[in-house]
């Protein structure tokens, strides 16, 4: 009962569609969890929707640069800088325009934050990857 008011009250200011059923669920599954745990494990699954976002400009942006990239070879320095720039601002304004419809936090992302915190590595890493900028995977496209 006091997991789920902690789990609500965290919830309070987020955009969520969690059910009060989902949520007795939830207490129940995190039963013997500290308000520590409970916090660290809500913003994980708060964090789910917008790593989606930041994920889908990075491989925007990733997929942008390798078509300027290809077509580089037959057009000037200054033309290909300006296609460049545009892969760029497509990338910048599809991350605005996403983060703008964020999506609610639903009972999966808390399926996925209660794992996470877990370590359960059992997971696919694609549904549950975390955004790395620095990330040179070529396995996005």
């Amino acid at each position: 009962k006091d997991r789920k008011k902690i789990i609500r009250r965290l919830l309070s200011n987020v955009e969520h569609d969690i059910t009060s059923s989902q949520l007795d669920e939830l207490a129940l599954a995190t039963e013997g969890w500290s308000g520590s745990d409970l916090e660290s494990m809500t913003r994980e699954a708060v964090m789910a929707p917008v790593r989606e976002c930041l994920r889908a400009a990075a491989i925007l942006k990733k997929r942008e640069s390798k078509v300027v990239q290809r077509s580089g070879a037959d057009s000037s320095q200054t033309h290909e800088q300006k296609r460049a720039e545009d892969a760029h601002n497509a990338a910048r304004e599809s991350l605005l325009n996403s983060f703008r419809n964020l999506r609610p936090v639903s009972s999966k992302d808390f399926e996925d934050g209660i794992a996470f915190f877990l370590g359960d590595q059992q997971q696919d890493n694609s549904a549950h990857a975390h955004y790395d900028s620095s990330s040179s995977s070529e396995d996005e496209e």
